[in-house]
């Protein structure tokens, strides 16, 4: 099972959302494991605390800025390996199997959000560096 990020304090507005996505997610194993005759279904149960944590992990990043800056740079690390936990999650589940659609958003969602939060970060700690914005050659590749 995947560690999860710690819920924020109550009283604030992330942790009504908190509670809002841990009933979500409650519903999600509910369902994945009262369908277990469906193909579809059980691999989605044999990956739901995967998913699950990508969920809570996409969630978490958009609330990096507001940690302690001395717990960022760790905050990001622990992101990127609970992301890759997860996506070896799903892909033992799915295998060679086409994700369904909103699985695949997901995943685009959590890789995109840890890729926006280390920009964020690479510009808090240095506010002189170039972004790759200002690169024209940045992500082209060699031919």
């Amino acid at each position: 099972m995947n560690p999860s990020p710690t819920p924020p304090p109550e009283g604030t507005r992330a942790a009504s959302a908190w509670a809002v996505m841990l009933g979500r997610w409650t519903e999600l194993a509910r369902a994945a494991s009262a369908q277990s005759s469906d193909p579809g279904w059980q691999r989605l149960s044999a990956c739901v605390s995967d998913v699950i944590a990508l969920q809570a992990v996409t969630m978490a990043l958009d609330e990096l800025p507001t940690a302690d800056p001395a717990t960022q740079a760790l905050g990001l690390d622990r992101a990127g390996v609970l992301i890759d936990r997860s996506l070896a999650g799903i892909d033992r589940a799915w295998r060679d199997e086409l994700r369904p659609e909103s699985l695949r958003a997901l995943i685009d969602d959590a890789r995109s959000a840890h890729a926006t939060a280390l920009r964020s970060y690479a510009s808090r700690v240095n506010p002189t560096a170039p972004r790759e914005s200002d690169d024209p050659t940045a992500g082209k590749l060699d031919a």
